[in-house]
């Protein structure tokens, strides 16, 4: 009997003899390198013959195995052919090898031979099987090294460098085939009962993990994985491993570290777990690996982000493949919700999305045996979502919304969950993540795209129907609510169906209800009225209460939906085109389910198509043509024409532009150019004048991209758009002007001048058969058309113009019908004659109006005009252009042509030469144009040198009528067009304009209309346009319109400003603060208005926000009415445009050094907290700490260190570990010096408070103290009194006698004894009063030099130090004080006649309070 071959760790271990001989090795062993190509095919067949001849555990033999050893060991050496062989014949022994171990087991076990032999038979059957597993094993690492190593040969020779010689390199042979069929029969070999072999106990260790080593080593590689047996043979080995043969706890491990190392290999090792459960019943490996995954800590897979991928693919995969297993074990790995890593978030997230499905579609996945467990495991997951919808990763919101999306679709969300999903929804589309966003619109339109409530959401048929049928529910219960029995039954059942509050026990009652549910889904699809099935559709008390409640639900989902409109509006201008596509699609699919709100917001839509991104107007034609392209051409007409009736004129521009690409393309047809002619006409059905309009709007459009489709209708615009039926509907007349400037040029030279259309217009604009408020807008048209048709338009506005002033101005145009002033006077319609002051006031009325409509037409005339000219010199200036070229490219030509006689080559010369001097003339031609342009726009208003024309004679009137208030109030619509008139002929001549500027802004501030306000800004735009150096100085006032009380003002206030700024016609200044402010307008429009500005401006060269920006903070925070609230929010608005750090970095410098110039604390917190809203990097900081000393004096304040410490705290967030040293250092300097500022400001306001008190003593002291007085200086003082009031008053003393009698003695004892007079003394003069000042003062000198020497002594340790720190720090302050202080009083004495032993008295009392310290009293002296 053989020895034991036991598998070696290397194949060259195999020559390493036991030494007690008990293991197989390799004794002789041949080198295969050394052979000739003959001896290896000799070895090889000589290999092959004894293989095939004996027994299949011949291999154990001593000298095959080493002839077989010999040939593997140099495999790599052999030949194509050579190792063919050699494979072959190890496989196909393998290969039979196989059911011979199948074989003898059972004869085993069966057999009553001798004992020994089957005992030696089995040994010789498991050292075959491990002797060709393991070659066959060494053969496929052999080949899978792909590579062949030289053998090179040393030197022959000392100092002879040879080339070494490479080994022979066999040619390429096909490998692949071999490796399959080996893998395969080692998963055979695994697949037999390798227990029976060893009787009945497990197999070697060894030889399992030698398997499993095998198959996960070719698991590896990405391309093997990817071929179906292949993958399928390695699966069923590693499966076998472990859940045969116990080798779990390994395969576990591995299949850990395969994740974490290949991501390729995820589903695949799924696939492998999967296997193991299903194919052996064995759940062991499945748990091993989620126990393992669970155990896992959550912050590794936060560093391992390719790992968490692995993992979470693999989690998913599992949960496809064994829902049971992960339902029942799912608690293992939910841990790793609370984890950091969102990828196992996700992960797990999705795993319960396909547990949720699995279930829905197959109940016995779960584990639990009864139906309440299986709800209640549902029920767990489904809140499990709920709650992770609210994650802090944007990514796991995203994944939950998707995953919500994808049970939609698999109808595994109950009627009970579906608006609980939809609140969820609608709720995350205002989320800050835009993946979230889109998930969240995505998710509404799966919901209702499969919503269980029927085809038509409106809530008016909802709320209907619920009401019909809780009345019905109602009669059923009162008739069934017999017994007490019924009763709690009844009570039951309507727990049973309450779907919104218990959830998990609706499911009961949807088989009932699902059937109802189809019946009147499929009646609301044929019958016009929806949710109205009869009462032979409910078939008892408990379909009734089913039906409710669904209706119920159906009603709040149709709200839910309803209610996110105005949300989706918003979305449609978001900055993500994501956003803009999916809210698209949502409100298409809202209005076909007919949700209310859905057709008004998909107005909004429109403007979308003037979009700059391709995805975006594309996205916007698809969604037009879908809903209002159909494929009949009637009906596509009548969509089209519908869409025009309510719509703005910014709805009709977007429609225009729409309408005009599809045209171009063909897409709207001549059928239905045909329709809209036919609703134009009145010749479809149910056609009324609207209608007609619309349809004329719509050809209109169309018309903009074919002419040709005007040019053959032009008898019937004229007839019916200018004709009787444009009184019924005067915005009919506007667009059949409109249509009529559609003709192509072509068509408009063949009208000639004396067409019958001007007629038309011309009785259109002059006559009074448009009422007052359609006639503008057709007016202004007509005007517009003649001057696009008529060929020479001047003319015939000028004869236009001057009918309409004698018509207005004149008497003798009057009307046939008109009664005169001597005929009888007019009756009423009721034949009572109108009283004489009626009539007056009609008439006066009627010249209102026909003065209101003479000044629109003059003003518009005007303007078209200088529209008229300005493109008749860019007519010749192309014309010119053309020429130009056409004549330089001659001269080009003659120049290039060499081959031509003398003569022709002189005259080719005299041509050149003639044309540069034609081409010469371009610049004096283009002088002469501007110079003709000029003069041609100025004549318009000015006139010529000695006589104007009829507009200008009017616009002085114009003018007049614009300041005469009285007549502006008393006509509100001349007031209108007076001002409408002045505007434009303001934009023609600069002179003009500067004349009239004034009253154009007093009336853009004063006017009572908004029509008013809005037109004149509007001019301004224009005006600064046209003369932006006029305008410059009044840049402040059009800023001012942007604080208007009305809303309509606001807005034009900021589209104009956003124009003349966006296209640099007026400079940006500090007064961009008023529209910072407009950030937060009440109006939501305004709001979106401004920060779009913004936007743009911030996009313009090097970002003039950065530079605009601390003045503006300068003037919002010194704004003392301006809420904090709005002051951050717009601050944190504009720093937020700043995205450059190089800008940041200087604009935080910028701030720091904005700290010294202020003492206001409010604006110190306003500075920090701009600053703090900065991002900062380590050169930030540094420079931070560079200008510490700008804003130390702020740190005082507790709201600018918490400032300051948030900058650190950024500072600090991403920052090297030096940095955020230093950054520590930082902070805690912060922390000291806001300690000692306050430290400093506390004994500021100690020594304040000392002050008060000290000033509160020196009061009381001037009533309370009698102290002694020098003599000398009171004589001088009374001398000084009493000379001051003689000078002053002559006779005073006379008048006052108490004055004089005061004595020395009164004085010395303190008695303050006031005269009473009747009289006053007069004011002193200037000299008196300044030798008063100077007296008084060293008076107070003296006193306080006396008050020092005798209350030093007497002062207290404490007081005088606490004094002495007073005086230094303001002595002379209080002294300058006092000193004013008794000027004061000596004035006020003076004035009323008192002694002035009283202002004595009043510096003694000072002298005491300021007196204490020595050191005080030699600085004040």
């Amino acid at each position: 009997m053989a020895p034991v071959f036991v598998i070696p760790t290397s194949l060259r271990d195999l020559e390493v003899s036991a030494e007690n001989g008990e293991r197989l090795c390799a004794q002789d062993v041949t080198d295969v390198e050394n052979l000739t190509a003959h001896e290896v095919n000799d070895l090889v067949k000589g290999v092959a013959y004894e293989l095939a001849e004996k027994e299949v555990w011949c291999i154990e033999e001593q000298y095959i195995f080493d002839q077989v050893y010999s040939l593997v060991r140099g495999f790599s050496f052999l030949e194509p052919s050579a190792r063919g062989s050699l494979v072959e014949s190890l496989c196909s022994n393998f290969a039979v090898l196989n059911p011979s171990i199948t074989a003898i087991s059972y004869s085993s076990g069966e057999s009553s031979e001798d004992a020994a032999f089957m005992l030696q038979q089995m040994q010789s059957h498991r050292n075959a099987l491990k002797i060709y597993s393991y070659f066959l094993h060494s053969i496929l690492v052999v080949e899978e090294a792909g590579e062949v190593e030289p053998v090179t040969k040393a030197p022959s020779g000392k100092g002879k460098k040879t080339q070494p010689r490479k080994a022979h390199v066999p040619a390429k042979w096909n490998w692949d085939v071999h490796r399959t069929r080996i893998v395969r029969l080692l998963a055979t070999a695994l697949q037999i009962d390798l227990r029976q072999l060893y009787s009945m106990s497990q197999p070697e260790e060894n030889l399992i993990a030698f398997f499993s080593k095998a198959a996960f080593s070719l698991l590896e590689n990405p391309a093997y994985v990817k071929e179906k047996d292949l993958k399928d043979a390695l699966c069923n080995i590693i499966a076998a491993c472990a859940a045969k043969y116990g080798h779990v706890v390994p395969v576990t491990s591995t299949i850990l570290n395969l994740l974490h190392k290949y991501e390729h290999l995820s589903v695949y090792l799924a696939e492998l777990v999967a296997l193991a459960e299903e194919k052996y019943h064995n759940s062991s490996l499945p748990v091993a690996v989620l126990r393992e995954i669970g155990h896992i800590n959550p912050e590794d897979f936060k560093r391992d982000n390719s790992g968490a991928d692995s993992v979470s693919a693999f989690l998913v995969a599992m949960a496809e493949r064994l829902p049971k297993i992960m339902t029942v074990n799912l608690s293992i790995i939910t841990p790793h919700l609370d984890g950091e890593s969102y990828k196992m978030r996700n992960a797990i997230v999705q795993v319960i999305g396909t547990l949720i499905v699995k279930a829905s579609k197959d109940p016995s996945v779960d584990a639990a045996g009864d139906e309440m467990a299986r709800l209640r495991s549902k029920q767990g997951m489904v809140d499990i979502l709920l709650e992770r919808a609210r994650d802090k990763s944007s990514y796991t919101r995203s994944k939950v919304l998707q995953t919500w999306a994808s049970l939609c679709v698999e109808s595994a969300v109950s009627i009970g969950h579906w608006n609980l999903v939809a609140r969820v929804a609608a709720g995350r589309l205002e989320d800050k993540g835009a993946i979230v966003r889109k998930s969240a619109l995505q998710l509404l339109t799966t919901l209702l795209q499969f919503n269980p409530f029927g085809p038509s959401l409106r809530t008016g048929p909802f709320e209907a129907t619920l009401e019909q049928y809780k009345e019905k529910l109602r009669e059923m219960e009162s008739t069934s609510a017999s017994t007490g029995e019924t009763e709690a039954h009844l009570a039951e059942s309507e727990d049973g169906v309450d779907v919104d509050t218990n959830p998990a026990l609706e499911e009961e009652n949807v088989e009932q209800v699902e059937g109802t549910q189809n019946t009147q889904y499929d009646s609301s699809q044929t019958q016009p009225e929806v949710h109205a099935p009869t009462s032979t559709d409910i078939g008892g008390l408990e379909q009734t209460r089913a039906l409710v409640a669904s209706l119920e639900s159906g009603l709040q989902f149709a709200r839910c939906i309803a209610g996110v409109m105005d949300v989706l509006q918003q979305l449609l201008a978001s900055s993500s085109s994501d956003d803009v596509k999916h809210a698209i699609t949502l409100l298409i699919l809202a209005r076909q389910f007919e949700i209310d709100g859905a057709e008004e917001s998909l107005r909004k839509m429109l403007p979308l198509v003037f979009s700059q991104e391709k995805s975006i107007y594309e996205a916007v034609e698809a969604a037009f043509t879908s809903l209002y392209m159909k494929r009949s051409p009637s009906e596509t007409a009548l969509n089209l024409l519908m869409l025009t009736l309510d719509a703005s004129i910014g709805d009709l521009a977007s429609i225009e532009a729409l309408v005009s690409r599809f045209t171009t393309k063909g897409d709207i047809s001549h059928g239905t150019v045909a329709a809209l002619w036919n609703y134009f006409t009145f010749n479809a059905p149910d056609v009324t004048p609207q209608k007609s309009r619309g349809a004329l709007v719509i050809l209109c459009m169309a018309a903009k991209s074919q002419p040709r489709i005007i040019s053959s209708h032009l008898q019937s615009v004229m007839d019916i758009g200018l004709g009787r039926r444009a009184r019924e509907d005067p915005l009919l007349a506007r667009y059949a002007c409109i249509a009529l400037q559609r003709l192509s040029d072509s068509d408009r030279v063949s009208l000639g001048s004396s067409h019958k259309i001007f007629s038309i217009l011309s009785s259109l604009i002059i006559g009074p058969g448009l009422p007052e408020e359609g006639w503008y807008s057709a007016a202004e048209q007509a005007i517009n058309a003649i001057y696009a048709l008529h060929p020479t338009p001047e003319k015939y506005a000028s004869g236009l113009l001057l009918k309409f002033s004698k018509s207005v101005f004149g008497t003798s145009y009057k009307k046939a019908d008109e009664p005169s002033s001597l005929e009888e006077p007019a009756t009423l319609e009721n034949g009572v004659p109108g009283s004489p002051a009626r009539m007056e006031t009609d008439r006066v009325e009627s010249k209102a109006s026909s003065l209101s409509r003479f000044l629109f037409t003059l003003a518009h005339i005007a303007l078209k005009h200088l529209v008229y000219v300005e493109s008749c010199v860019r007519k010749l200036r192309k014309q010119r252009a053309d020429k130009e070229k056409a004549a330089a490219d001659a001269a080009a030509d003659l120049q290039a042509s060499d081959a031509l006689s003398p003569s022709q080559k002189a005259s080719n010369k005299a041509k050149v030469e003639s044309i540069d001097a034609e081409l010469g003339l371009a610049a004096s031609e283009d002088a002469r144009l501007d110079s003709l342009l000029e003069i041609t726009e100025s004549e318009i208003i000015s006139g010529e040198s000695n006589k104007k024309f009829l507009i200008g004679s009017m616009a002085p009137i114009v003018a007049k009528i614009c300041r005469n208030s009285s007549l502006m109030q008393q006509y509100p619509q001349l007031r209108v067009s007076a001002m409408l008139a002045l505007c434009k002929l303001m934009t023609i001549d600069a002179d003009f304009c500067d004349q009239n500027l004034q009253l154009l802004f007093t009336v853009a501030q004063s006017s009572g209309e908004a029509a008013v306000r809005s037109n004149c800004i509007i001019a301004l735009g224009d005006l600064a346009f046209r003369f932006p150096n006029v305008l410059e100085p009044w840049t402040e006032h059009m800023y001012a319109r942007l604080s208007d009380k009305d809303r309509k003002v606001r807005k034009n206030a900021v589209l104009v400003l956003t124009h003349l700024i966006l296209n640099d016609m007026v400079k940006v200044k500090g007064h961009i603060s008023e529209m910072v402010l407009r950030l937060e307008d009440e109006d939501e429009r305004i709001q979106n208005l401004v920060k779009l500005f913004f936007h743009e401006l911030s996009n313009k060269g090097n970002n003039p926000i950065y530079n605009l920006l601390p003045d503006i903070l300068s003037r919002l925070s010194s704004q003392t009415d301006l809420p904090q609230e709005t002051f951050r929010s717009v601050m944190q608005f504009l720093i937020n445009a700043i995205t450059k750090d190089k800008q940041k970095e200087g604009l935080f410098e910028k701030l720091c050094h904005r700290f010294p110039g202020t003492t206001d604390a409010k604006q110190w917190k306003d500075l920090s907290y701009c600053m703090a809203q900065l991002t900062y990097t380590d050169k930030s900081l540094k420079k931070m700490i560079e200008l510490f000393p700008k804003y130390q004096n702020a740190l005082g304040e507790e709201e600018v260190v918490e400032h300051f410490k948030s900058i650190v705290a950024k500072a600090k967030k991403f920052a090297k570990p030096e940095v955020k040293a230093m950054a520590d250092d930082f902070e805690s300097r912060i922390a000291k010096h806001h300690e000692e500022r306050k430290e400093h400001d506390l004994a500021m306001q100690n020594a304040q408070a000392h002050q008060n008190r000290s000033n509160e003593r020196a009061d009381s002291a001037q009533v309370q103290d009698n102290g002694p007085v020098d003599e000398q200086d009171s004589e001088k003082g009374s001398d000084n009194d009493g000379d001051g009031a003689e000078d002053e008053g002559g006779d005073s003393g006379a008048d006052h006698p108490e004055a004089d009698a005061f004595s020395e003695d009164k004085i010395a004892n303190g008695h303050r004894d006031i005269s009473n007079g009747d009289s006053h003394a007069s004011v002193h003069d200037q000299e008196t009063e300044v030798s008063r000042r100077k007296k008084s003062l060293g008076t107070n000198v003296a006193l306080a030099e006396r008050m020092n020497s005798e209350e030093a002594e007497a002062a207290s340790g404490s007081e005088a130090s606490e004094a002495e720190d007073e005086v230094e720090d303001g002595t002379q302050n209080r002294s300058r004080k006092n000193l004013d202080t008794q000027d004061y009083r000596s004035q006020e004495m003076s004035d009323t006649g008192s002694e002035q032993s009283e202002s004595t008295s009043d510096l003694a009392g000072d002298s005491k309070l300021t007196g204490r310290s020595k050191v005080g009293h030699k600085e004040l002296v």
